[in-house]
Order: C-alpha cells, then structure tokens, then sequence
C-alpha cells in the first residue's frame, strides 16, 4: 500500500480502500494461492501466519490504531469484502461498508 502519509483516519481508510478496488485481482489471487497452500498443506501455517501479522502490522501502523485489536478486526472485514466481491460482485454495498469501517475504527 505504501505509506498513507497525513490525512485523517477517516481519509486513509478511503486510500486503503481504493488500493483494495484499484488491485482486487491481484489480492484475490494471493488470497487464493494462500488458500490452496494450506489445502495442500494443513499443518505448515508458518508463511501464512507470519503474512498475516505483517498485514495486521501494516494496518496497525498506517492507521494508527494502537493495540486496540482492531488491525486483526479490519483485516477480516477486508478479507470477507474481497471474497464477498468474488461470489457476488454486485452483492457488496462498498458505501456502507466504508461507513461501518469508519465507525469501527474512528474511535481507535
């Protein structure tokens, strides 16, 4: 994503936003291969763990939340979007998620 640099938390959850609609596919796709890996190999979740705490760390950090919990909530939310999107594209209201997001980590 790159450093979200100034702004509100307000505006660079709307920067992480576009990041994840500008590049769907690719995080589609690593999100597919990190699923077929473990399919193929349930007990070696040693890569899988150490990208998803970097991917909690990098939201932690970009978004300032803090120990709040909150990385892991977000990267969940981000996750189910991605995968809500690739079962039903038109079923996902990006408006009303971006609210709930908001307001999930407004007060971070």
């Amino acid at each position: 994503v790159g450093a979200l640099r100034g702004g509100t938390r307000e505006e660079k959850l709307r920067t992480l936003l576009g990041f994840i609609a500008q590049n769907e596919d690719r995080l589609r796709a690593t999100l597919q291969v990190a699923l077929d890996h473990y399919r193929l190999h349930p007990d070696d979740r040693g890569v899988l763990s150490e990208t998803l705490r970097v991917y909690r760390t990098a939201l932690r950090e970009q978004l300032e939340l803090g120990e709040s919990g909150l990385d892991g909530v977000l990267l969940s939310l981000l996750i189910g979007a991605i995968i809500q999107r690739t079962l039903d594209p038109e079923g996902l209201d990006v408006a009303a998620h971006l609210a709930a997001l908001e307001r999930l980590v407004g007060g971070a």
